[in-house]
């Protein structure tokens, strides 16, 4: 079979084209697809890096909130904290407490002050007869009470009362007053 010059050419164009498109696609567009691929890299770590940004921004604002908490709950504390306490301001405190407590005080003696660094703990020793409800009671009062007051040494014993059917238990503790300094 003898080829033509038609032929010839056909097959010469052809080959022509599938070296041009090979050239075409080393030169052209495998650079431009390299180049697609790597944009395709930066864009998936800027989306990474811009979700990062979002978490970082929703912590900052939670940990705003619990820094403002934070700051209200010791200004409140610090607003709580006197100068100076008299005993007789301490009395008054402790005699609240008891009253919305529902507890029945059998002794009440203010010891000698302990001075701090920072402030100066007046404490009392004081002993008083009710029951669980009660006891729970005046450790939550203590925690609100206008007065800051702090409670250490709590020693409980069983307590019966025949005037008071529902004093179960017996309660000791020193229960401090704190000024600043």
């Amino acid at each position: 079979m003898k080829l033509t010059k038609m032929h010839q050419f056909m097959i010469i164009g052809f080959l022509g084209f599938v070296l041009l498109s090979f050239l075409f696609y080393q030169f052209a567009l495998k650079p431009i697809n390299r180049d697609i691929a790597g944009l395709e890299s930066t864009r998936d770590q800027k989306k990474k890096e811009l979700e990062d940004a979002k978490k970082m921004v929703a912590r900052y604002v939670e940990f705003k909130k619990r820094a403002d908490s934070i700051q209200r709950e010791l200004e409140w504390i610090q607003n709580r904290i006197p100068k100076s306490i008299d005993k007789s301001r301490l009395i008054e405190a402790v005699s609240f407490l008891q009253n919305r407590s529902g507890v029945y005080l059998t002794t009440f003696q203010v010891t000698k002050e302990s001075p701090k660094d920072a402030f100066t703990e007046i404490p009392v020793n004081i002993r008083f007869n009710t029951n669980f409800e009660g006891l729970l009671n005046f450790l939550k009062e203590v925690s609100v009470s206008s007065l800051f007051m702090t409670v250490r040494d709590l020693s409980i014993t069983p307590n019966t009362d025949p005037d008071h059917k529902d004093v179960t238990l017996s309660a000791q503790m020193v229960l401090s007053g704190i000024q600043a300094k």
